[in-house]
């Protein structure tokens, strides 16, 4: 029986997907997968058109590394065929009704980065990388407000931003962009057409990141900690 976090991880992915448009099956059949692939079975396929996206998801640790190269490597030479590899972190990680991660740690967070660097490299995959990206930063927000004391169980993804921003963590520019990507992300979430461009990724990556970065900052000083408005 796989483990719950992978389990959990593959419904996610494959909600996106379906999201956006694929046929996603579980487990393929060796009759669906390509014979240049061999043995090898990844836990998900995703087609749409002349697309045929594979997922190997694994836990931390379990995953035939020499193996999944191998595929990729091969995967390579056949046009319309893509091989992703998700890691998934060996912890129990909760998620509760708004879409927020829970008792995750920076480590994770950054694990959960990783794995979305890698979606990141597909341009038709924005629209799912976006909302991983956001749901990466609410977390990272809500320890942000743990660690400094202010945070309180219920606040919604805006009042969590204002309250950053009030308590100094981050600036009124950030608080305006994470406002826009927010209602950029709650258009995609709820299937509205709404177009994700490569900008908008990469500014809620770097989002993302900076906040990170002032939960465990490296070697900055106390007193640049926080954000001058």
């Amino acid at each position: 029986m796989k483990p719950v976090q992978e389990l959990r991880a593959l419904q996610e992915l494959a909600e996106e997907y379906q999201r956006l448009g694929y046929t996603v099956i579980f487990e393929p059949s060796a009759a669906l997968i390509p014979s240049f692939l061999g043995n090898y079975r990844p836990e998900m396929l995703a087609t749409k058109d002349d697309e045929h996206l594979l997922f190997d998801v694994k836990l931390e640790g379990a995953r035939d590394v020499d193996a999944f190269w191998r595929a990729v490597a091969e995967v390579q030479h056949h046009a319309g065929w893509k091989l992703s590899g998700i890691t998934v972190p060996n912890v129990d990680l909760k998620v509760n009704t708004s879409g927020v991660l829970s008792d995750l740690d920076v480590d994770g967070l950054h694990q959960h980065l990783r794995e979305i660097d890698l979606l990141s490299r597909d341009p038709q995959l924005r629209p799912v990388v976006l909302s991983r990206l956001w749901v990466v930063f609410t977390a990272a927000l809500r320890l942000l407000a743990i660690q400094e004391g202010f945070e309180r169980d219920g606040d919604a993804d805006y009042e969590r931003l204002v309250r950053a921003c009030s308590n100094g963590l981050i600036s009124n520019a950030e608080c305006e962009e994470g406002r826009a990507l927010m209602v950029l992300r709650n258009r995609v979430a709820n299937g509205a057409d709404a177009a994700v461009a490569t900008e908008d990724c990469l500014q809620l990556r770097k989002m993302v990141q900076r906040t990170i970065d002032r939960i465990a900052p490296a070697e900055a000083p106390e007193a640049e900690q926080r954000v001058e408005a």
